[in-house]
C-alpha cells in the first residue's frame, strides 16, 4: 500500500485555475449540476472566490479565473 502524497495549498490554486479556465459553462465553472439550489450556487462561488482570489492566489492565470468565476456567478445567480 502506497499513499499519495498531499497536495499543496499552490499546486490545489493551479488545479483550480486550470479547471475553471477549462470550464465550458457557468454552471462547470462552479462545478455544479444545472438545478442546483441558490445556496449551493452561493457556497460554491464563496469557496472558490476564496481560493482565486488574485491577492491571494498566485497561480498564473488567477486573475482571469477568477473574473470568469465572477462572471459565471453573476450570470447565475440572475436566473434563480
Amino acid at each position: 500500500f502506497v499513499e499519495a502524497p498531499e497536495l499543496t495549498a499552490e499546486e490545489l490554486d493551479r488545479i483550480a485555475v486550470r479547471r475553471v479556465m477549462a470550464a465550458g459553462s457557468d454552471w462547470a465553472v462552479l462545478d455544479l449540476a444545472v438545478n442546483a439550489q441558490a445556496k449551493w450556487v452561493r457556497q460554491a462561488y464563496r469557496d472558490l472566490a476564496r481560493r482565486l482570489h488574485p491577492d491571494k492566489c498566485k497561480a498564473p492565470g488567477a486573475k482571469d479565473a477568477f473574473q470568469k468565476l465572477s462572471r459565471a456567478y453573476q450570470n447565475i445567480s440572475a436566473n434563480l
